[in-house]
């Protein structure tokens, strides 16, 4: 359970004002950004992934919670600029093309920022071709996230490019449909059940 049981909940409901305003709030007192982070905001995403393959959810339900999640990236960013935050490393995340639901790519994207990496964010919706540029900064690691099960052939169309292209880019994916089974399929150089593993599987790359 969430830290802040407060925020989780506005969090969950969608209510994009009452995210910031609290987190604010939990800066403000000297919290720490991460400890806000990792705490209070991403149960939110637990309980999103855990429940939506469940049908315990709606897909009405995840895209306002998504909404919130918005509000609190924002804050997130700034407050880490703020803070003097270096990046330890770099890392790109994307929805691959076919897919619009990025509540728990952008929950892993911040966490990752909060641990001491750079991430750059593609959306969704993205194509080999956006993956490319975002990688054309020379990022080491790419991670894909899928939730209807329709959007996996696309992430092997994505990890088969960068093996024949670049062989030095590591890909980690995750979502609901993702296997085990699936990342042997497609020679990824990663696998996350949930995000809670996220930053552990990245940091199993960068053998940190």
């Amino acid at each position: 359970m969430a830290k802040n049981k407060k925020l989780f909940n506005v969090m969950l409901t969608g209510r994009r004002k009452d995210v910031a305003a609290l987190v604010q709030a939990e800066i403000a007192a000297d919290a720490d950004v991460t400890s806000v982070l990792m705490e209070s905001m991403l149960p939110v995403t637990h309980a999103i992934g855990t429940q939506f393959p469940r049908n315990e959810i709606s897909v009405l339900a995840m895209q306002i919670a998504a909404c919130a999640m918005q509000a609190d990236r924002g804050v997130i960013d700034s407050l880490l600029s703020k803070s003097g935050h270096e990046p330890f490393a770099e890392a790109v995340a994307g929805i691959p093309k076919g897919n619009q639901h990025d509540t728990v790519k952008n929950q892993v994207a911040m966490m990752m920022k909060g641990t001491g990496y750079k991430v750059m964010n593609c959306g969704t919706d993205c194509d080999v071709a956006g993956y490319d540029n975002a990688m054309a900064g020379n990022a080491p690691v790419l991670m894909l996230s899928a939730l209807p099960p329709a959007t996996m052939p696309y992430i092997k169309e994505v990890v088969d490019h960068f093996k024949t292209t670049d062989s030095n880019v590591k890909i980690l994916i995750g979502g609901a449909p993702i296997a085990k089974e699936y990342v042997n399929q497609t020679g990824t150089g990663g696998y996350t059940g949930d995000t809670s593993q996220a930053v552990a599987a990245v940091e199993k790359i960068f053998d940190r």
